[in-house]
């Protein structure tokens, strides 16, 4: 059976756009992405989203939200941080940490937020993966990989001159995280409920899980494997990009070709 050319016209732009995601997956992982400002003027602040739709295998497993990532953010350009004193010793104003878990911005802050904000004022973003569970419980590090070498999970807080957050992960291309939202008991469940959506698959749906902060029209891919408090895991492999102007063109001259050869055909 032939494809229709709006068909074959669509799979070369996806083709082409790199709109990668985790199709026929319980659960959905896409990405948007947003032009900073103040702070961030000049950059773009790339967003992934974890979704499942009720009626979905973790929805029918009694699944309550996401729970747990292993997600590697990778990208050509630059990282930009959350930085400052989070964590004892002090490491001094010149050997900061990296907040690379959320930790110093609520959920709507980084959904939202188009600045760098404030460690003060609970509102900072950047490059992170973490899980927001709006009850409070805590997201528990187990793996950090700094460019595909292990890093205790304290790493980005080190008081070490040479070996301080900053230092490490500064000019790093690829920074993996691997953890979960504890589970407290008592038949209280740990995770983020936003991921529960009936608009799963649709960009920016679900459950915020990771955050990159890189230089303008920068590609970046996060893969890995995210998973609900209940119910399988979902492997998932998405790169967000932007297309260079010439690229668009390649799009339309490849679409008027397609439209004409169809009106020969007719």
């Amino acid at each position: 059976m032939r494809k229709s050319t709006k068909a074959i016209l669509g799979l070369a732009v996806g083709a082409i756009l790199g709109f990668a995601g985790s199709a026929n997956a319980a659960i959905s992982v896409t990405s948007t992405r947003t032009a900073g400002t103040g702070q961030y003027a000049g950059q773009d602040i790339v967003r992934f989203f974890g979704a499942f739709a009720p009626g979905s295998p973790e929805a029918l497993a009694l699944a309550t939200g996401l729970q747990s990532v292993k997600t590697t953010l990778t990208t050509p350009a630059q990282f930009q941080y959350v930085t400052g004193q989070f964590a004892l010793p002090n490491n001094g104003a010149t050997n900061p940490d990296v907040d690379l878990f959320g930790l110093n911005g609520d959920d709507l802050a980084y959904r939202t937020g188009t600045d760098k904000g404030s460690t003060v004022d609970g509102n900072a973003i950047g490059t992170g993966v973490f899980v927001h569970d709006p009850t409070g419980n805590a997201f528990s590090v187990q793996g950090l990989f700094v460019d595909g070498v292990s890093k205790a999970t304290t790493a980005n807080n080190s008081a070490g001159p040479a070996t301080n957050g900053f230092v490490l992960f500064q000019n790093a291309k690829s920074v993996r995280v691997e953890g979960f939202v504890q589970q407290p008991g008592g038949g209280v469940p740990g995770s983020d409920p936003a991921a529960l959506s009936p608009a799963a698959g649709t960009k920016g749906a679900g459950a915020l899980f990771a955050v990159a902060v890189v230089p303008h029209l920068s590609s970046v891919n996060a893969q890995g494997i995210v998973a609900a408090d209940k119910g399988p895991s979902t492997t998932f492999d998405v790169t967000d990009i932007v297309p260079e102007p010439g690229t668009l063109s390649v799009i339309g001259m490849g679409g008027m070709a397609l439209l004409a050869r169809r009106r020969r055909k007719a």
